[in-house]
């Protein structure tokens, strides 16, 4: 009987323009999606563990979670395992 696993994608900060840095999800063909602000994405905990989060930007980028809007600043140097 054949799995059925999620497929995540790679998110990562990339310097798209001159001076301004956005997350791209990479789909693995060398082509992407810029993620916006309000833009929905699971991220990838191991496990088969999933945190559902939406992406702002204030002056750093950031992830908001739960009911209570609690809020997580972005790694820059991290890759972080996505799927939207």
């Amino acid at each position: 009987m054949m799995s059925c696993k999620p497929m995540y994608f790679s998110l990562q900060l990339s310097a798209l323009f001159a001076c301004k840095k956005h997350w791209v999800v990479f789909w693995g063909d060398n082509t992407g999606y810029k993620v916006r602000c309000g833009d929905w994405l699971d991220l990838h905990l191991g496990d088969g563990r999933k945190l559902s989060c939406r992406m702002e930007l204030g002056r750093d980028w950031y992830i908001i979670v739960g009911r209570n809007d609690t809020k997580f600043y972005l790694k820059p140097n991290e890759t972080y395992q996505v799927n939207i």
